[in-house]
Parts: structure tokens; sequence; C-alpha cells
């Protein structure tokens, strides 16, 4: 059975004599290694590979143009960012930042002409580029459509993935570096706890645990037991049992028990989108789990700082924000109605008082018809101005 969370783990402790050992003459081969190991850490591993094509690319563009890739020059910036923009890449900007952070690596410094360059060239990058294509939001609809279509084995693991994938507002990458032993339910299967081992967010790895209980008996229905995080997470784990994983094993695998990659698990929720008959399956991905359970939260009236708990954001981070956009805007259908039903509640109160507010017009009262108002009041002046220097010009 997996183990009890919420238990840290003994930190890692320094070895006097692994160092000496790093330390003698013909060690240079460990010391080498040190401190690739050392630059590998700098990034999380999905930053990581992305900075690496981005400075393959880098170096391409600038070879085929007879450039040196380093250290990086005003020429070699705006040559890499015209053609990069030419060709409609998005990702242009931070291809341009990941080449100069590796400049740093090797040791070069931009000097303050190259800095002001790169700003420049990063301005005209982001001009008229347009609003980003974000992933499709996954709704609770189309996360039980998903389940209730998943036939055999595979496609309701999936389905339970998916679905404690919302839950927990998980990252593609999380939800296939999920093991057994980060996962556990209670005896009555009325709690399951999580706990994401690492993140790009927690780069010390000290793990962070979140928790929900059961929604099968929460009056919702046979909604509340096919969405049901407890549920899911139970299935998943006896699925996994029954294959004979053990605790150190992974989660979520495909039909010969290998762990899936996020890349592939995205091509499958788009299949599965589409085979459970939702509209424009593409514009789903992995993050949409996490997009989408966000906003599930949203809508059900939980407010900033708890959504951002339990997506594991900083205190200070406004990422959320951009999660949550839309459902804060599910019910603008009736604002206008809720302001105006508010404003009548305000003159019941208030009475005529309240209408008329205050005023700095001759008669002291409000403005009560046309000719009162302010706009026709310049009007009318702008008017009898006209008429009187015509008359004017006619006398003389």
């Amino acid at each position: 059975m997996p183990q009890q969370l919420g238990i840290p783990s003994d930190p890692k402790r320094g070895s006097i004599s692994a160092v000496r050992r790093l330390l003698r003459p013909d060690n240079e081969e460990g010391r080498r290694r040190a401190r690739l190991e050392l630059r590998a850490s700098m990034f999380a591993t999905s930053t990581r590979r992305s900075n690496d094509s981005r400075v393959k690319l880098w170096t391409e563009i600038c070879e085929a143009h007879g450039l040196a890739p380093f250290p990086v020059s005003c020429e070699s910036l705006e040559t890499v960012g015209g053609i990069l923009r030419l060709s409609n890449y998005r990702s242009a900007p931070n291809s341009l930042a990941a080449a100069c952070s590796h400049n740093s690596v090797l040791g070069y410094a931009l000097t303050e002409v190259e800095k002001a360059c790169l700003v420049r060239v990063k301005r005209a990058l982001l001009r008229g580029l347009g609003a980003p294509r974000r992933a499709r939001p996954v709704n609770p609809s189309e996360l039980r459509a998903v389940y209730q279509n998943a036939r055999g084995p595979q496609e309701q693991r999936r389905a339970y993935s998916y679905i404690l994938g919302s839950w927990f507002l998980l990252r593609g990458a999380e939800l296939c570096n999920l093991k057994l032993e980060d996962i556990s339910v209670d005896r009555d299967g009325r709690r399951v706890e999580l706990c994401v081992s690492s993140s790009k967010t927690d780069i010390q790895a000290v793990g962070i645990t979140r928790e929900h209980g059961c929604t099968c008996t929460a009056g919702t229905g046979e909604l509340g037991r096919d969405l049901c995080p407890a549920r899911a997470a139970g299935m998943l784990l006896r699925m996994r049992e029954i294959e004979g994983a053990t605790a150190g094993d992974y989660l979520v695998v495909d039909a010969v028990g290998q762990p899936i990659r996020k890349a592939v698990l995205r091509e499958w929720i788009r299949r599965d989108m589409e085979m459970a008959g939702i509209h424009r399956p593409t514009a789903f991905s992995m993050h949409s789990l996490r997009r989408g359970g966000c906003q599930m939260l949203a809508r059900a009236g939980f407010d900033h700082s708890q959504i951002r708990a339990s997506g594991r954001w900083s205190k200070n981070s406004s990422c959320v924000d951009l999660y949550i956009e839309e459902a804060l805007l599910v019910l603008s259908p009736s604002f206008a109605g809720a302001v105006l039903q508010a404003e009548e509640r305000l003159l019941e109160v208030r009475g005529g008082r309240y209408r008329m507010g205050p005023s700095s017009h001759p008669t002291g009262g409000g403005a009560t018809d046309l000719e009162a108002h302010p706009r026709f009041e310049s009007e009318r002046g702008i008017q009898t101005a006209t008429a009187e220097r015509t008359s004017d010009e006619a006398a003389r």
C-alpha cells in the first residue's frame, strides 16, 4: 500500500569524504561531472530542454549567416530576431533570452550597447504579436463525457487520471511523474492526499501535499460519483496494484506498464475528447486540466488565495489571474441586470435623494431633462456663439 504522505523526508547531509574524493588530483573527471550536474540543475528539466533547443537554433542561424554565435553581438541579435519574426516564432524573445543566458555561462557579458539593442529587438518582436494561444480549459461536463465513454482499462485509466489532474491542478509533467507512493486514500475512501514530490516551482523538492474529499455523497448525484477525486485515485491505485506495481512505480502508465510521456498523453487527451464527442478536441492539451481545475474552483466561489494555494503558486504570483479570468466573467450576461437591481434597492433605501445626487445646477436640482444635461448645455452655448458671430459679420 502507498505510504502515508505529509511526512518530510530526511534532508541530504554533507559528506566531507566526498569532497576530499573529488579534490584528488587524479579525479578531474569527477570535478568535470560535478560542474555539468550543477549546470543541469540550474533549470527545471522541461525548461532546460527548451533552452537547449533555442540555443541550438540560435547557433544554426548565426552560422548560416557567417556570424559567430558567441559572444552575442548586436548583429547576431538583429539577424536572429528578424528571421524568427518573419517565421512567426512567438517564442522569439525567449530564444534571445536563452542565447544571452548561454552567453553568460560561456563567460561573456553584454555591453551597454548590446543590452540596449536587445531591448529594441525584443520590443520589435512583441509588436503586433497578438494574444497567446492558451490551452482550452476542461470543464466537468467534458470530464464526465470522457469518463462515461471509457470502455477498456486503458481508457478508464486515462479518464481517472484526467479527473485527478483537474482536481489537484496538476501540470502535465507532474501528472506523468506521479508514483503510487505519492497518493494515499484513507480506509473508508473518504479522503485522498496527493503529494507533488517536485515541480518547477519547488526547486528544493520539498514536496507539497494537497487533499480532497469524496464527492460521491455530496448531494450532487451521479456527477459527484463520476468525478469523485477520492474514487478516481482509489481506482488508479487498485489497477496498478493488480498489475503488480509497487510504491516506487509510476501511477499513469501505458498498456505495457511503461510511464507515459507528456507529449504522448497530450495526444491521448485530444483523442479521448474527440471520441467523447467534444467539439474542437485539438484545442486541449495537458495544461487544460490545470486551467480547468482553477476555473471550477473560481466558479464555485473560492477566492484567489485559496486557488493560488491549491495550485501551489507562490504568494506573490499573479499567474492565477490568467487562469481564472474566464471563470470570473462566466456570469457577465447577468452583470447589467444585477447592477440595475442594486440601483433599485438603493433607491428604495435612499429615495429620490439618491436618484438626484449632488448637483451644481443653478436650480439646485438634478438634471431632469435634456436641456439641463451638461452636453446639451455645451452644444447650446456653441450654437449661440456661432449665431452671434455670424450676425456681427453680417453687420460689418
